[in-house]
């Protein structure tokens, strides 16, 4: 199977047996041996020979050829029989023959006459190593994961697995095919064979899987699927490798079922509140928890008046509500609730169910009747009996009532018109308003078709023998005689009871007004028998009071006082409606001692007098003229015995007191001097002498006197002495601090002196706290009845604490500042704010300073710390800088420069960013990037295809880089033809784009052309900067082009081809132009994108013509043979 093959540049091949030119022949073509040997061949294995041959004779020609390996990467992977040339494998090579590192080995091979040490020559020993399937699959990962629910036939994504054989690309023996080899108990899961992506054929039931070690993680509605992937290759023998796949599966699949397709249940409307009324229950066949956990939930329907658990599923009236129809709006006796029955699914794998709950509210006879209001019943007393004095309804909520109608004797009562109950004991009798004004009935009203007894409305039992109810019409008449006085109102409460079951009743209040009549005359309250008076009292002076009250009301009770003028002899008179009694002339004592005056009282004395309709009462008064107590005195007041003298005999210590006569009886008691602070008590012995002869009387009499303390003196505060004091406390001062202390005293006595302390509620006076009995800044006594209070204005002033450091408004500043600019830059930084507020009590805040912190490397800035400004200090250079950062610091510390930083923190407002934008200016000069540019060009080439492009840098920016490319004529060229036809290329065989420097064929190649282009190119910017550079154009046949198969993609290569060419330059001396990189083709056409074929053509540098492929291949083997 081993054979050997040469070949020529792949045009021509030659025989296994080679036979080259004699070594001293340096004009011999070199030759070529591919072999083609198994990259796991064993040590020892022929694989292949070449044959030289030599025109001289003997030792000197071929007998005398012996053969070698140079030495080389691999010449130690392989043995030659120097005699034969017999190449085989030798022990070197071990892990170099594989070809998934390398697939083609080249060794050179050398022939020397003379028994090797002659002339010589070499032949390329080529090994292709042929592909072995020695390389397994590899999965790009350990294992896959991936999960999905139950009973679903699609993964959420497209999902599969993916491996690798490092063997040849497009062989049998890299062709991946995918299987199944394990975990699918129940055939769920299908693998494609070629693209490993994994289907799901029958849905997985959760149930149906083993328990494994999630249920003990907390993880039971998780179960997985351990799936063995193997991915084969189709190489002899095949090799494999399997992975692990988990497939979780989510339990939830089964929803909630209730054990009945509905349910429903009556339910008495007193059914009192937490109490249970139903049972609805639900399974789920989930196997996990907390799938299978069913949680119930009313949905609709409740209106508040029914919970479920949601655990058991116990429905539950309400707690506080009722299920009454009458006292629910709107009325409702049927409910209708959708009651859900919920899984423990996450999201959208919940799964529940409904079922609807019928609730029918029973009337139960629980509510008593209704006596509606008959409001003010009035009637006359004295009416006859059976009058109906009004009739009482009573309704009952509940279904089927039978109301009954009766007064509760035992609950009706009258009182008189002094609100004193009154009894009676007939059942009827006339209505009297003097024996009862009001009644009040205690009337029921029974439904006697109540579930239970007691369904009545009733009325106290003492006004049954004044009115009676009829218990079927519910008509309340008289049946006993009214008496307002009695009675004024009958407050009756009516019941009406039901006959339901159980018996109901309700209540209503009744009022019966009893309306008066004059029956009753008016009545002397208790008024002294004797008033006495002084005699020559002045018209006017009252004398006394006499009251009378009348049981009527309005104008029958409304009492006139009337005086008999006979008893008074015109010297009393008395007010007709207060009843007070007045001197009407002077008295004299002398002349007569008392008077006993007839008083009268009559009621309705306006309108019924005249008509005979008023009542009257007489009342006996005598008015008596006093005498002086003993020792007596003369009373004659036309001699001294009647004229009495005052005076204080003892207890005036200090002259306080003075007594002053009025007149020839009395005198008056008056302070002497002002009596501020002299409270205390004094008794003063008052003696009353007259002036009768020979020996005037006297008597005495003690006067005690009290001088109380009147609250002269307000508080006075004492500390601090001035108003309106400023006390200083910081802002930062704690709760509780004292700020000061003041004190207020009080020169009264006792409790007038106490001083009590508090803040006025106004400004900020929430702020602060006062003790109130030992200092701060309003102080008032403790005076009775009013204390005196004493305001003392204080202000608190908050000084500022500098808790804040200044801060920048702005985290970045940023400046330009254009390069190279002679005249020094001064920038001025944003000013900074303080949160802290400024103190008043002094001038100026502390200075701010500004200082470089961060940034500033060069130390291009310098800045101003107090007049915060940056300075340029050096001449700034874009291109050797574009931008400068500098981070600044403000401190209120001025004489403290900070730490510096390593970067900025934008959270620190003291800190700014100051970012330096140098501007650009034209001061670069633009230079090509290579003095010669160099292309090729087919003959092949159609009209306007790109040739070569030229670059340029300039280092400045924007509009100042702004590069305008051209072509200076003429183009020089070698161009020649075997037609002739050069001249119908044109005067611009070629045209460059002024923007990119793409310069492009602009005539049409002939086949036979050949020679080169040679212009000069020229690019400048906008300030008038110039270049020139070179460029040669190469005219060159297919069979010129140098193709190179290189185990490289080609986007890669594309990076890395100039440093190929450049290597290539070196070894051949030679100018190398690329002309075309793409993906390799196989033998078959398949592409093998891990490849790139390069073609490439080599011009002499010295005449600038296009080497041929052969020379090329030759320089570079001879390159190789030297190393």
């Amino acid at each position: 199977m081993w054979y050997v093959v040469a070949a020529y540049d792949g045009d021509r091949s030659l025989s296994s047996s080679l036979t080259v030119a004699a070594p001293w022949c340096r004009c011999g073509v070199a030759e070529v041996a591919i072999v083609q040997v198994p990259e796991n061949a064993p040590v020892g294995i022929f694989i292949g020979s070449v044959q030289a041959t030599d025109a001289d004779s003997g030792q000197l020609g071929s007998e005398g050829i012996h053969y070698s390996l140079l030495p080389g990467s691999i010449a130690d992977a392989l043995q030659i029989d120097p005699l034969s040339c017999a190449v085989s494998i030798g022990k070197g090579a071990s892990g170099l023959l594989d070809r998934e590192k390398v697939s083609q080995l080249i060794v050179m091979v050398e022939a020397r006459d003379s028994l090797g040490l002659g002339n010589r020559n070499t032949v390329q020993f080529t090994l292709e190593l042929v592909d072995v399937n020695d390389n397994a699959p590899v999965f790009i990962q350990s294992h896959f994961e991936i999960y999905i629910n139950e009973n679903e036939l699609n993964f959420s994504y497209g999902f599969g697995v993916e491996a690798f054989d490092r063997d040849l690309n497009d062989s049998d023996n890299s062709r991946v095919r995918y299987s199944i080899i394990g975990g699918d108990l129940q055939s769920n899961f299908t693998i494609h064979r070629t693209t490993g992506e994994l289907s799901v054929t029958h849905p997985m039931d959760f149930e149906l899987l083993a328990p494994s070690i999630l249920d003990a993680q907390g993880l039971g509605h998780i179960r997985p699927i351990n799936l063995t992937v193997r991915a084969s290759d189709m190489g002899i023998p095949p090799l494999h490798t399997d992975t692990r796949v988990v497939i979780f599966v989510h339990d939830n699949d089964y929803a909630p079922i209730f054990a009945r397709p509905s349910y429903s249940v009556a339910v008495a409307e007193d059914a009192a509140p937490d109490s249970s009324i139903l049972l609805v229950q639900a399974l789920d066949m989930d196997g996990s928890a907390p799938n299978k956990v069913i949680a119930y939930r009313i949905q609709s329907g409740a209106r508040d008046k029914f919970v479920i658990d949601s655990t058991t599923g116990v429905v539950s009236v309400a707690l506080g509500a009722t299920l009454d129809p009458d006292q629910t709006h709107p009325r409702t006796v049927r409910y209708e609730l959708e009651i859900l029955a919920l899984d423990g699914g996450v999201g959208s794998r919940q799964l529940h169910a409904s079922v609807t709950v019928m609730i029918s509210v029973a009337d139960v006879n629980n509510k008593s009747p209704v006596l509606a209001e008959p409001g003010v019943v009035r009637v006359q007393e004295n009416v006859p009996v059976g009058v109906v004095l009004t009739q009482l309804v009573a309704t009952d909520p509940d279904e089927r009532p039978i109301i009954r109608y009766w007064i509760d004797h035992a609950a009706s009562e009258g009182r008189n018109e002094k609100g004193f109950l009154v009894r009676g004991r007939k059942r009827y009798i006339l209505m009297d308003r003097e024996k009862a004004e009001t009644v009040r009935l205690a009337i029921r009203a029974e439904d006697v078709a109540a579930a239970t007894t007691g369904q009545t409305a009733s009325g106290p039992p003492e006004l049954l023998e004044l009115v009676h109810l009829n218990s079927e019409m519910g008509e309340v008449v008289v049946s006993g005689k009214l008496d307002r006085e009695r009675f004024a109102w009958m407050h009756l409460t009516a019941k009406a009871s039901d006959s339901g079951m159980p018996k109901r009743s309700s209540f209503v209040p009744v009022f019966i007004q009893v309306l008066d009549e004059n029956d009753n005359n008016p009545i002397f309250a208790s008024v002294p028998s004797n008033f006495s008076v002084r005699e020559h009292s002045p018209p006017g002076t009252v004398t006394g009071t006499v009251q009378a009250y009348d049981l009527d009301i309005g104008d029958f009770g409304h009492v006139t006082y009337l005086m008999d003028r006979r008893s008074s002899k015109g010297r009393f008179s008395v007010d007709p409606e207060t009843g007070v009694i007045i001197v009407t002339e002077r008295l004299d004592r002398e002349e007569q001692q008392s008077y006993t005056l007839i008083l009268e009282a009559w009621d309705n004395y306006r309108v019924g007098y005249s008509a005979g309709e008023s009542r009257n009462a007489f009342q006996q008064v005598t008015s008596t003229i006093p005498v002086f107590p003993s020792p007596p005195f003369t009373l004659d007041p036309t001699t001294p015995n009647g004229h009495i003298v005052l005076s204080i005999q003892e207890g005036n210590g200090g002259g306080m007191f003075s007594v002053t006569n009025i007149d020839r009886s009395s005198a008056k008691l008056i302070a002497a001097q002002p009596l501020v602070g002299h409270h205390g008590n004094y008794t003063l012995k008052i003696r009353a002498q007259d002036r009768g002869l020979p020996v005037p009387n006297f008597a005495f009499q003690d006067v005690e006197i009290c001088v109380s303390d009147q609250r002269s003196c307000s508080s006075v505060f004492v500390r601090p002495e001035q108003n309106n004091t400023t006390f200083r406390v910081f802002e930062n001062a704690t709760v509780g601090s004292v700020i000061t202390n003041v004190l207020a005293v009080d020169q009264d006595a006792g409790l007038n002196s106490q001083v009590r302390y508090s803040i006025r509620p106004v400004g900020n006076w929430k702020w602060f706290e006062i003790d109130s009995v030992t200092d701060k800044n309003r102080g008032g006594d403790s005076g009775i009845p009013t204390w005196l209070s004493t305001d003392l204005d204080l202000t608190i002033y908050v000084r500022n604490v500098n808790d804040h450091q200044p801060q920048f408004p702005l985290n970045v500043f940023q400046v330009n500042i254009t390069e190279h600019d002679p005249s020094p830059e001064i920038i001025q930084l944003p000013e900074t704010v303080d949160l802290d507020e400024p103190d008043e009590l002094l001038s100026t805040r502390d200075p701010v300073c500004f200082f470089i912190v961060g940034g500033n490397q060069l130390g291009a800035v310098s800045i101003d710390p107090t007049q915060h400004t940056l300075r340029v200090e050096k001449t700034l250079d874009r291109e050797e800088q574009a931008v400068h950062v500098v981070v600044v610091k403000a401190s209120e510390n001025c004489n403290l420069n900070p730490e510096i930083i390593d970067s900025f923190d934008p959270a620190d407002d003291s800190l700014l960013k100051v970012i330096v934008n140098v501007k650009d200016i034209n001061d670069n000069p633009l230079t090509f990037d290579k003095k010669v540019f160099t292309g090729g060009l087919i003959t092949e080439a159609d009209f306007g295809s790109e040739v070569v492009r030229v670059t340029a840098t300039d280092p400045d920016i924007e509009l100042n880089a702004q590069l305008r490319y051209y072509i200076r004529k003429p183009v020089q060229s070698t161009l020649s033809t075997r037609t002739g036809q050069e001249e119908h290329i044109g005067a611009n065989p070629f045209v460059i784009d002024r923007d990119t420097g793409i310069i492009s064929l602009n005539f049409d190649p002939q086949r036979d052309m050949k020679g080169y282009f040679d212009m000069e190119v020229y690019v400048n910017d906008s300030s008038g900067f110039d270049d020139t550079a070179r460029v040669l154009v190469y005219l060159l046949r297919q069979d010129q082009r140098v193709k190179f198969v290189l185990r490289q993609h080609p986007q890669f290569l594309r990076t890395r081809i100039d440093q190929f060419r450049e290597a290539l330059g070196n070894i051949t001396g030679s100018i190398v132009n690329v002309d075309e990189l793409k993906v390799h083709s196989n033998e078959d056409g398949q592409l093998d994108k891990t490849r790139t074929d390069a073609y490439l053509h080599f011009v002499n540098a010295k005449d600038n013509s296009v080497m041929e492929v052969d020379f090329v291949l030759r320089l570079i083997d001879a390159n190789i043979s030297n190393r």
